[in-house]
């Protein structure tokens, strides 16, 4: 995006793209890492205490700057895990589902009675979160023999899909937990806890653990792109930030986009982070 901005409209353009797809990536790590402290609440309560909280957050920055510091090459492989686990968390949902029905647990949907919304604004950002990347999607035009055509065909077709694979899972989360959605913090756990136990609960939030850790890895690494980019190939950064160690990382790079991410961890909740990609993903 940051290239077609610069052929475009200019230097100045370009570097705006650049940097906003920098800042949303690194509000991203930090939104993905608090979303795997929050899930691993479901497994170790004790988690929600501010100093355990700060303490996991910290060492969790600090191995993802030990990862990047040693190089970008297996950036791909996880996040083709990370897309390969979701896509399992959900078939695995749906197929419990069929289960649940099939043993004749669930004759209707059941209405949550949910409180009143106070914050328009969060639940707003939270919806809208749902289908941040689609801005992304133009970028395949290059590999499409008629993108003219066949682009407009693939971002209405994601969009489609991904809202009808919200809408069943809010549907499934429904009809297992009832009334008692409104005071999940967890539903898609507590969907596997009410089917098959503990285990079931155990196992999947697990796998969602792995899925979210895999996607702030993995972003992590493609935030470096695009801050080194700015300062090597257009010089609107210092160029220190795109020197790099016998590794080939960018160390001026991590160490600036690792902290801001850490800051922002330790300022703000996951439902705050959220806001804050919204935000930014409509600057841009």
């Amino acid at each position: 995006m940051k290239m077609v901005a610069h052929k475009a409209f200019g230097h100045y353009p370009g570097f705006l793209v650049g940097w906003f797809d920098w800042l949303f990536g690194v509000i991203t790590i930090s939104a993905e890492s608090a979303a795997f402290l929050k899930t691993l609440t479901g497994l170790v309560p004790a988690v929600v205490t501010p100093v355990v909280y700060k303490g996991l957050a910290l060492a969790g920055m600090t191995l993802l700057i030990i990862m990047n510091l040693f190089g970008t090459g297996i950036s791909s492989r996880i996040d083709d895990m990370a897309s390969l686990i979701n896509i399992g968390v959900i078939v695995a949902v749906f197929i419990a589902m069929v289960v649940w029905f099939i043993l004749g647990h669930v004759d209707y949907f059941a209405m949550a009675q949910a409180k009143p919304v106070a914050d328009f604004s969060g639940a707003f950002g939270n919806a809208f979160y749902k289908f941040i990347g689609f801005s992304l999607i133009p970028i395949a035009a290059k590999e499409m023999k008629n993108p003219g055509k066949m682009l407009p065909r693939a971002i209405l077709t994601v969009m489609l899909a991904t809202t009808a694979i919200f809408v069943l899972m809010q549907l499934v989360a429904m009809s297992v937990l009832g009334p008692g959605l409104a005071g999940s913090s967890l539903p898609v756990a507590d969907i596997f806890n009410t089917i098959l136990g503990r285990i079931g609960r155990t196992v999947i939030i697990t796998c969602m653990m792995l899925s979210i850790i895999g996607v702030a890895i993995a972003t992590s690494f493609n935030s470096l792109i695009e801050l080194v980019s700015i300062a090597r190939e257009r010089g609107l950064l210092p160029r220190e930030l795109s020197r790099t160690n016998r590794y080939g990382a960018p160390v001026g790079a991590v160490l600036i986009t690792m902290l801001i991410a850490g800051g922002l961890i330790l300022s703000g909740s996951y439902l705050f982070l959220v806001k804050f990609i919204v935000l930014s993903d409509f600057a841009q």
